[in-house]
């Protein structure tokens, strides 16, 4: 879970594309500003953001029946 003050983090992603055929589907997400970040939190707080943020891509994936490749 975020730290309180960072919750908002989960909004910035910025610059998703996507590409899909019959089968597959490849998805491209940038996170805004995440150099500006590294440099404010903790490694800590950024793990903790990151953990979030791929439990939630996952989470969306599983609900379609899609798989996320890592």
């Amino acid at each position: 879970m975020f730290p309180q003050p960072r919750k908002e983090l989960v909004y910035l992603i910025l610059d998703v594309r996507w590409y899909s055929s019959f089968r597959s589907s490849i998805l491209f997400a940038d996170i805004c500003g995440f150099t500006n970040l590294a440099s404010e939190y903790t490694a800590e707080e950024l793990v903790l953001m990151l953990n979030e943020l791929f439990a939630r891509f996952d989470a969306l994936a599983s609900q379609h029946n899609c798989m996320r490749i890592k």
